[in-house]
């Protein structure tokens, strides 16, 4: 049974929904057809627990939207992540060079070894198809990433391959920046990891838990909470942050309040990089407000969200909320403005065509989080309780959503037609043995009437993500989203691309 339908990156600024096999695909289909909630409380646990997360993975996934607009961690990871793309995308030009026609991937390993060592993994590669010999780009031996180097320090006139080290150090740094802030090792310990990401995927469960309470009612609501919360890691890799917070109210006794840990994560969430640098951090935030709570007593749920945020601030002595949702919005503006005041030189290293994709969701992040910190700061309650948030949705972002069938193609048997007139707009897709195989496409809709980001501009600009991920990055490169735009740009070029790591 698949028990993960989303999944959220902000290399893809929207919403995605997963479906590993076709089946899971039409049981979705099924369940949205349905004018009425299909019933499962007969089903085994493990087949309800997939029913309702196929019922319920779209308020979670959107969630997460949400909290990525506003989170100041958020913005700073969405803010790098921009800054590497910008770099890394400028060293394609040295790629694609007529005189190479291989690419060693990631290149941040290529570049560490020296020349003895680089040979022999020429050498493994044995014979090209075409007979030449290998040819990879010039990349500098054992380069070293020991400054925030950025393209301006670097003079027009100088050589080919002093610029692409420089640009390939100013990405490689960037992507240090990321991991030191996605990745917290105070808290890696022999029972486990608590991570940022973990925290977020919290907030993303107690709403789907309210949506799974408006649609079902309390039965099923509380039959999500108890498998949620008797779950291993191993069966749900949320599983322990879900623990942590429940066990909040089970040691007291008492009944799981949503609102009340919601309020507890989206309170873990805003701290202000600014005022408590790496004290901001997510996972630290949550870990000090739980020990504060379960020292001092958890509050009831009033309704008082921002006067109760205050109260932590001040006793765990944190920047507040309001400081954190304001330093988001200015660092998204900034990251939007500093890449439109660049506009001419990117253009030249990075192409006019890539550069207005990425500008247009640079700003469509921007204004969107401008919009929904707003919102925030005009109703925090309405945000911060599940139960309020899902009325109040309706005034928020208006997120992309794709659909991306990973086990197998979506075979449209001659229904292309069909699928357009549904407003459906293709993304990955092939043709096989005479049928037309989409992957992941694109779909209309419309939670709110606040639109900021096209559909167009979000998938171009994944998949210059996904390019440069498949360049430099050296975790998660498994992935559809990052194999497929590596691979096809290579192709397109006449370049093999090979892996250094097995």
């Amino acid at each position: 049974m698949q028990r993960d339908f989303g999944g959220f990156d902000p290399a893809f600024v929207g919403v995605t929904l997963r479906f590993e096999t076709e089946r899971a695909w039409n049981r979705f289909q099924e369940i949205a057809r349905s004018p009425v909630p299909i019933p499962v409380s007969s089903l085994p646990d493990d087949a309800r627990f997939e029913a309702l997360s196929l019922v319920s993975a779209i308020s979670h996934e959107v969630r997460h939207f949400h909290d990525f607009l506003l989170s100041p961690y958020s913005a700073r990871v969405f803010s790098l992540r921009l800054k590497a793309l910008l770099n890394e995308l400028g060293t394609l030009s040295q790629l694609v060079d007529p005189a190479v026609n291989c690419v060693p991937v990631p290149i941040p390993a290529w570049a560490r070894l020296d020349a003895g060592e680089r040979a022999a993994r020429i050498a493994e590669l044995g014979e090209r198809p075409d007979g030449s010999a290998w040819s990879p780009p010039a990349i500098r031996q054992r380069l070293t990433i020991d400054a925030d180097v950025t393209p301006s320090q670097f003079t027009i006139d100088a050589d080919a391959a002093t610029i692409f080290a420089g640009l390939m150090k100013a990405g490689a740094h960037a992507r240090g920046q990321i991991n030191d802030l996605t990745y917290n090792p105070t808290y890696v310990g022999k029972h486990g990891s608590l991570q940022p990401w973990q925290v977020f995927e919290l907030s993303g469960y107690l709403v789907q838990i309210q949506d799974v309470y408006a649609q079902y009612g309390a039965a099923e609501a509380l039959f999500l909470v108890n498998y949620l919360g008797a779950a291993g890691e191993g069966r749900n890799p949320y599983a322990r942050m879900f623990h942590l917070a429940k066990s909040i109210w089970d040691d007291l006794d008492r009944d799981f309040d949503t609102a009340m840990a919601s309020a507890m994560v989206v309170w873990s969430i805003l701290g202000a990089y600014g005022v408590d640098g790496w004290a901001a951090c997510p996972s630290e935030r949550f870990v000090r407000l739980r020990a504060h709570t379960k020292a001092k007593g958890v509050p009831t749920w009033d309704g008082s969200a921002m006067k109760l945020f205050d109260e932590w601030s001040s006793a765990l002595k944190v920047s507040t909320v309001t400081a954190g949702l304001r330093e988001a919005a200015q660092l998204l503006r900034a990251r939007a403005t500093a890449i439109a005041r660049k506009r001419p030189q990117l253009n030249s290293s990075v192409g006019e065509h890539n550069v207005d994709a990425i500008l247009s969701v640079a700003e469509g992040v921007a204004a969107a989080s401008e919009h929904m910190v707003e919102s925030f700061l005009g109703s925090p309650d309405a945000y911060v309780a599940p139960h309020f948030y899902m009325s109040a949705v309706g005034s928020l972002a208006n997120p992309v959503v794709r659909y991306a069938l990973d086990g197998a193609g979506l075979d449209l048997h001659g229904r292309t037609d069909e699928f357009d007139k549904k407003g459906y707009v293709t993304w990955w897709a092939i043709e096989q043995d005479g049928k037309h195989l989409v992957f992941s496409w694109l779909v209309p809709f419309k939670v709110s009437q606040f639109h900021f980001i096209a559909g167009s501009d979000a998938g171009m600009v994944a998949d210059l993500f996904g390019l440069t991920d498949y360049l430099f990055a050296e975790t998660g490169r498994a992935r559809d989203d990052v194999q497929l735009p590596g691979r096809i740009f290579f192709s397109e070029h006449g370049i093999l691309p090979f892996d250094l790591l097995v």
